[in-house]
């Protein structure tokens, strides 16, 4: 978990049967920030041969520290052999969604970004997080830190916030501002200056605002932010679960 820090760090071997050889493991000895529980995370990622097919297969393993009599005891919180020859994509994918889950399962809330051209699940943070959301304990949250909100057109922002909300019940709190000023913004058609200012951003969130406050009855207004324009007459559907409260820092 963020935060955290590696107290110690070992490697061992073990033996998958399905694939006959021998793995390497890294484990992770951590302890949360915060806690005073242990956490082992052991990620094994191994590419192997099988009646001449390459195949690929990855294990997750995080425990919390039982007794500690003789320092041996472990509870189990989740392991999972995952997908076999999956590519690197989904590969990257299972591991984000393990260990999403994983955290929560320790009482983290699940916390994601936004990047794009790299990292698989990166580039659309809000529909991974609505994969996650059904899967981890009523009571936690999930968050954004934070999401790009020039390479969003308003309407789709607030839509897509909106409905997360809903189907989270309220337990969301979403970070916002410009993201990456590399590749990013040239390949999503933001010009790279209005975008390095922080004025996209800012004009991407006053509409955001104001589409939030729109009740249907008001007077239309039109809107245009870099590429994206429209005019607004119904308000955005669904709403809100929470009012949105704006928290600058």
């Amino acid at each position: 978990p963020a935060g955290c820090e590696i107290a110690h760090l070992v490697t061992t071997r073990a033996t998958v049967p399905w694939l006959g050889n021998q793995l390497d493991l890294t484990q992770q000895r951590v302890l949360a920030a915060g806690h005073q529980e242990a956490v082992t995370l052991t990620v094994a990622f191994v590419v192997a041969t099988q009646n001449g097919r390459q195949v690929e297969a990855e294990a997750v393993h995080v425990v919390r520290a039982g007794p500690q009599d003789d320092g041996v005891h472990h509870q189990p919180v989740h392991h999972r052999v995952l997908g076999r020859g999956v590519g690197a994509a989904g590969r990257v994918l299972d591991v984000a969604v393990e260990q999403s889950l994983a955290s929560a399962k320790l009482g983290f809330n699940p916390w994601f970004t936004e990047h794009h051209f790299r990292g698989p699940w990166h580039s659309n943070p809000i529909q991974f997080a609505s994969y996650i959301a059904p899967q981890i304990p009523p009571e936690l949250y999930l968050g954004f830190g934070v999401l790009s909100t020039p390479y969003y057109n308003p309407v789709r922002l607030v839509e897509s916030m909106n409905l997360l909300d809903q189907l989270m019940r309220g337990r969301t709190l979403f970070g916002i501002g410009s993201g990456w000023q590399g590749t990013e913004a040239e390949g999503l058609g933001v010009d790279r200056d209005y975008h390095a200012s922080g004025k996209a951003a800012e004009d991407t969130l006053d509409v955001a605002m104001k589409l939030w406050r729109f009740k249907d009855g008001d007077a239309p207004f039109d809107f245009a932010v870099g590429n994206h324009s429209g005019h607004i007459k119904r308000r955005v559907m669904p709403s809100p679960y929470t009012t949105p409260r704006l928290r600058k820092t």
